[in-house]
This record gives C-alpha cells, sequence and structure tokens, in this order.
C-alpha cells in the first residue's frame, strides 16, 4: 500500500495486467522493495488479496472512448 500510494504522489501509474506497468514488477525494482527482500511473486500474491479484500481497484483513467485503468485505494 505503501508503494501505491508512494506512485499516486508522483503521478505514476501501475496495472494489474502484465505490461509495462504491471504493479508488482515495477513495485519489485523500487529501492524500497529490494531493501525489504520482496519479490514481484510476492507483491502479485498480496495485490490478489487486496483487490479480493477491496482495499484497491481499477480506477477508470485516461479519454472515455479508450478506457484505461489505474490502480488505486478504494475510497
Amino acid at each position: 500500500m505503501n508503494l501505491l500510494r508512494l506512485f499516486k504522489e508522483q503521478g505514476r501509474r501501475v496495472s494489474d495486467r502484465p505490461s509495462v506497468t504491471y504493479a508488482p514488477t515495477v513495485f519489485a525494482q523500487e529501492d524500497i522493495a529490494k531493501k525489504a527482500g520482496v519479490t514481484s511473486k510476492a507483491l502479485a500474491d498480496a495485490m490478489r488479496r487486496l483487490f479480493a479484500a477491496g482495499r484497491i481497484w481499477n480506477e477508470p483513467c485516461g479519454y472515455p472512448y479508450r478506457p484505461q485503468y489505474r490502480i488505486a485505494e478504494k475510497p
């Protein structure tokens, strides 16, 4: 959640779909995750648990005619 908040503050979007913005992979490359020894697999498992618990969701962003989504904290 801390990394998600940090990325939001920085205006960086992350996705739940495998891509260049796939949250677990992007988060695993950050110094915070490296220092904690957290892998992208562990982050993917955490992401699935957070979605299941309703703590995060896919927030619509971008243009209405080309829907895009980013992971965001549930309001």
